[in-house]
């Protein structure tokens, strides 16, 4: 979706409606209401976008980028461990158990434990920081909806610790991710007055692409939601095709006479 063809007016009226009118579709599903939050700020930004505000942050901002480097990378390697335990307790399996109707058992409980908590396997770990941190609230609320699931990695130990805890950790990196990147967009928008109605710009599509991408998430794992995703795009979608159909044609010089 060509956001970038919508007037910064335009982008206000759709972040008003998503935070006024159509709240009650988001906030009682916590994987869209993480999204509120930052939708509300980039629509402050875009207000405030031709202030002027000269304060530099170069020190905050680079303290930022090492927390971000830190809490990424927890958050990567508690999915290759959570990934590569599973994987090596399904093994496990087989050797424990000579029975092979309680093998196969137990090998399709830890295999439907793997695909339950990774579901696109260790692209995970490709998503950005916004992403990450909306993931690891979905694993928050889908490991105590289903508590049958959390008792599988609460069963399978390394040493002291189960993978029940290293779902902890995960979770706890992405909730750390998500702080440091609202401190980091708040940061950015601060030390750039001369771009600032660009950047806020660019700001709100990203944070909207976001949105867009968890509703479609969302809606594929509880379908019953498409009416309200539906809702949700509509508005938006309506006004980048008007926005698309008012820019100018480019207008061509007539083909000169073919002589005789």
């Amino acid at each position: 979706m060509d956001l970038k063809a919508l007037s910064t007016e335009k982008m206000l009226v759709q972040s008003q409606t998503w935070t006024g009118p159509q709240r009650s579709l988001i906030e009682p599903h916590a994987y869209l209401a993480v999204h509120l939050p930052r939708l509300e700020q980039r629509c402050e930004a875009l207000r405030q976008s031709t202030q002027k505000d000269i304060d530099p942050y170069s020190l905050e901002k680079q303290k930022v980028r090492d927390a971000l480097q830190t809490f990424d990378q927890l958050f990567d390697e508690g999915h290759r461990c959570l990934s590569t335990a599973l994987q090596a307790f399904t093994h496990l399996a087989s050797l424990r158990s000579p029975n092979t109707q309680e093998r196969t058992e137990q090998q399709r409980t830890l295999q439907d434990a793997l695909d339950f908590f990774l579901p696109d396997g260790l692209q995970v770990t490709q998503r950005s920081f916004d992403e990450e941190a909306g993931i690891a609230l979905r694993l928050a609320e889908r490991s105590q909806q289903y508590p049958d699931k959390l008792a599988v990695l609460e069963q399978c130990k390394l040493g002291t610790h189960s993978l029940a805890w290293v779902l902890d950790q995960i979770i706890e990196a992405g909730k750390q991710l998500d702080a440091q990147v609202q401190t980091r967009k708040d940061l950015d928008w601060k030390s750039d007055p001369s771009t600032r109605e660009h950047t806020a710009r660019r700001e709100w599509i990203n944070a909207t692409h976001s949105f867009l991408r968890a509703i479609d998430d969302y809606t594929k794992d509880e379908p019953s939601f498409a009416e309200n995703a539906r809702k949700l795009r509509a508005g938006l979608e309506e006004a980048v095709k008007a926005a698309k159909q008012k820019r100018p044609q480019p207008t061509t010089d007539p083909a000169p006479p073919v002589p005789n």
